[in-house]
């Protein structure tokens, strides 16, 4: 789509979308994040903004941008997390299409307009746009390849959940349910919901419940959605991206189990038990670097966490798993899968927080 027909067609049609935005105590992204979706080149759109229990005074916030643009439907929800709240907003959506987004993300202007265009002229079941990530040290990195492709059959979209599992890293647009459209018929007819028992990945086992279900997608090489890890380091941030990973350090499993549901042929044991271990490893990664060990208490609690991921896990097992483990990305330590073989945690957390500090360094420098 290097050449995208950017003229409006009128026979194109002009569907109602519906963009779902939960937010909990993200005051101070309201204002960035309103003015660039009301500021949409597609203009059809119905935006829901659902307040989880927000106690920062985002509630005034909202309501007023409510009344400047009657797009924006608002309402608000005991807080139940990121979950909950979307799955308010697809009970309420009235549009044809879905798309998620994150209250302290950003849009690019056209975004919805190129995505919107491609489901007209590919009919295809999903549409992805590629992502550009702010890290939490300032630099930007695009999510996926800049070159559109098409997975024209089920078969080709099935690939496209194997390479995942295969080398999750390389496909991080399948990590989340954001940044994607998505066809309402298709989440309602199948009864596709968040999942509100599990604290985060939730978004991803929505996302591959999902793509279980199309006979078609494309993917849009030009990054339409910014992503910001950055926030991660305010320290008064109480946003749902900062505690997941903290929350639930097992509920990764239930985004294996829905891989294995579509890779169910022998063939995919290694590749499940790969995809079980990298999971893993990145969890156990970003519960050290967000339980930074100031005080006894957080000590304790990265301990059990990591403790928790290496020995209580169901299905698969880390220890077992780990034996089919084969590192794609030098990005991992190479002594990680050792000491999780032999139950090593203190040395796990020494390797990982070792490596943290020098990706710190690293990224001073620049």
């Amino acid at each position: 789509m290097r050449k995208l027909e950017r003229d409006r067609i009128t026979s194109m049609g002009n569907e109602l979308i519906s963009i779902i935005i939960p937010l909990y105590n993200a005051k101070k992204y309201v204002s960035e994040c309103m003015e660039c979706v009301t500021g949409q080149t597609y203009r059809n759109l119905e935006i829901l903004l659902i307040n989880d229990g927000s106690n920062d005074g985002s509630e005034k916030l909202c309501k007023s941008y409510m009344e400047k643009d009657k797009r924006i439907r608002y309402f608000y929800k005991n807080n139940g997390g990121a979950a909950s709240a979307r799955n308010l907003g697809i009970m309420q959506a009235r549009g044809k299409y879905l798309y998620f987004m994150d209250i302290d993300d950003i849009l690019e202007k056209d975004a919805i307009e190129l995505m919107y265009h491609i489901y007209q002229k590919h009919n295809v079941d999903l549409v992805i746009g590629n992502v550009k990530h702010i890290s939490i040290y300032g630099d930007a990195t695009s999510e996926w390849i800049d070159k559109d492709t098409k997975f024209e059959d089920k078969d080709a979209v099935r690939e496209l959940i194997y390479a995942f599992a295969n080398d999750m890293k390389s496909y991080k647009m399948l990590y989340c349910a954001w940044g994607k459209l998505y066809r309402t018929d298709i989440v309602k007819g199948n009864a596709i919901c968040f999942n509100e028992k599990i604290c985060t990945h939730e978004d991803n086992v929505f996302l591959i419940e999902y793509i279980a279900c199309c006979n078609s997608a494309y993917y849009v090489g030009k990054c339409l959605y910014v992503y910001r890890h950055y926030r991660q380091k305010d320290s008064d941030n109480e946003s749902y991206s900062n505690t997941g990973y903290l929350a639930g350090p097992l509920d990764f499993e239930y985004v294996v189990r829905e891989v294995k549901k579509i890779l169910v042929e022998k063939k995919y044991n290694r590749v499940i038990s790969n995809f079980y271990s990298e999971y893993a490893i990145i969890i156990m990664f970003h519960c050290v670097r967000l339980l930074n060990g100031h005080s006894v208490h957080e000590i304790r609690r990265l301990y059990s966490i990591i403790y928790q991921i290496i020995n209580k896990g169901h299905g698969e097992g880390v220890k077992k798993a780990i034996q089919y483990y084969v590192q794609k990305h030098d990005d991992n330590a190479k002594w990680i899968p050792f000491f999780i073989k032999r139950g090593w945690i203190w040395l796990i957390i020494i390797t990982f927080k070792l490596q943290i500090r020098n990706l710190e360094r690293r990224n001073r420098k620049k």
